[in-house]
């Protein structure tokens, strides 16, 4: 399991919290609703594969479908049953049937526009968590683009057999960040939600049964609550980062009322470990740009689905040049640390909507093309590094070109001027240090930096 450091340096966040998430919620039920949803997110809804070429399917294509039926799965039941979800470990190889697994957890994944942006990250969940009669499916993000992702759905509706509705629910998030903690999620994933564990629909179905026994034993859900739950996912997006419920309205989970936070304890520690939200993006964004590939929010090899030419040709060339990555934030002078570490003091740079990291030292000058000036001298032209997406006090993210970042953090490296493109009182006050998440697979981003 993916371990990291980060929380170390929260002291500033109390250790454990829950925070109801500003989220819209949809609903999809019916027979057709995993191959409509299978059409769309980026993450495998099907145990099969649906290509439309059928000269492009290939060796591995064929394993998987092997792999698949081990499931035992058939159409009948994933057109008549509440089956769950399909889950895949991308860590395991992908010729052990292991990797695959039917489960009653939500998984992440996203929504692309034709042309391979993003229009949303969102969670998925199978509904209710304790089975009931007939496919339903929650789409659980955030309002950001909501009106046009209803509008997309009912477009590629066409004539499958599903309705699609807007669902009343609320979306909580609960963190903790003790060692007793961290054994129970660690159970979690080795017992509870495991695809070796849970193979089946009848399996998927008694395993959320005792993870809904074990949450009320371990004080986090009412026995009440826990058997309205419409929604559960381990958010796996980071290691150990937190749990997720979808609950009715009336479900406001009273019994961890004096841990109840509000949305910026939320985003400040996504913050801190590198999770970036399509609410922090002023423009369209692409998905490995995400980090979609690192938080196991994509199956390379499902078939069509919208937006997959350009996703799947970026991951076949192996050149991600933009990764979003935590930055810090220091006034000019001040000594700049290697620990990501978030502080109370605001420095007033939330305000800005165009701050640009950028490299002042001659290397980067001489490798970037210098435009000439009608007076015969050369123009001076600082390297573009990042954007910065999201500030909040002295901590941030950015969007920074991976080339640019060394794995040594130690003082002197990864620390970029800020600029704006716009105000000039920006310029030569304040730095940004660039971290590389812990959790990242480092041997990934060697190969980025080599094609760069």
């Amino acid at each position: 399991m993916r371990r990291f450091s980060t929380f170390l340096s929260l002291r500033a966040i109390p250790p454990r919290g829950l925070v109801k998430l500003d989220r819209k919620l949809l609903e999809i039920k019916g027979p057709d609703s995993a191959k409509f949803l299978n059409g769309l997110l980026t993450t495998k809804m099907l145990p099969t594969f649906e290509k439309k070429n059928l000269t492009t399917i290939s060796a591995s294509d064929l394993q998987a479908l092997e792999n698949s039926k081990m499931l035992g799965l058939t159409d009948e039941q994933m057109k008549t049953e509440n089956w769950g979800i399909l889950h895949e470990d991308e860590t395991y190889d992908p010729d052990v049937p292991e990797r695959l697994g039917i489960r009653r957890d939500g998984r992440y994944s996203m929504l692309l526009n034709s042309k391979g942006r993003v229009l949303s990250d969102l969670f998925v969940y199978p509904t209710p968590y304790t089975p009931s009669n007939g496919p339903k499916y929650l789409l659980e993000m955030a309002p950001k683009n909501f009106g046009q992702i209803q509008m997309m759905l009912k477009l590629h509706k066409l004539r499958a057999k599903i309705d699609i509705s807007v669902a009343n629910y609320n979306s909580w998030f609960y963190y903790d960040h003790s060692e007793e903690f961290d054994e129970f999620y660690d159970l979690l994933q080795s017992e509870y939600l495991n695809n070796r564990n849970s193979k089946s629909v009848e399996a998927a179905a008694t395993w959320s049964k005792y993870l809904q026994d074990r949450l009320v034993n371990e004080e986090i859900l009412t026995e009440a609550d826990a058997s309205q739950l419409q929604g559960f996912a381990i958010d796996d997006r980071a290691p150990c980062f937190g749990l997720k419920f979808v609950l009715p309205p009336e479900s406001q989970l009273q019994n961890l009322e004096d841990i109840k936070m509000g949305q910026e304890v939320y985003d400040t520690l996504r913050t801190l470990v590198g999770i970036s939200e399509i609410s922090d993006f002023k423009s369209e964004t692409l998905p490995f740009e995400n980090n979609l590939d690192y938080m196991n929010g994509i199956n390379y090899n499902k078939g069509c689905y919208v937006g997959q030419e350009l996703t799947i040709r970026t991951f076949h060339s192996g050149v991600i040049r933009k990764r979003v990555m935590p930055i810090q934030l220091f006034r000019v002078g001040e000594p700049v640390s290697e620990e990501l570490k978030l502080t109370n003091e605001d420095l007033g740079l939330g305000k800005y909507t165009d701050l640009q990291l950028i490299n002042t030292s001659k290397k980067a000058q001489n490798a970037e093309p210098q435009s000439s000036n009608p007076f015969g001298s050369k123009t001076r032209r600082d390297k573009k590094v990042g954007e910065i997406i999201r500030v909040q006090n002295n901590i941030g993210l950015a969007v920074v070109y991976v080339a640019e970042i060394t794995r040594d953090n130690a003082p002197g490296n990864n620390e970029f001027p800020i600029v704006s493109k716009s105000l000039s009182e920006v310029a030569g006050n304040f730095i940004a240090k660039v971290h590389i998440p812990e959790w990242w697979p480092l041997e990934e981003l060697e190969e980025e930096e080599e094609e760069e």
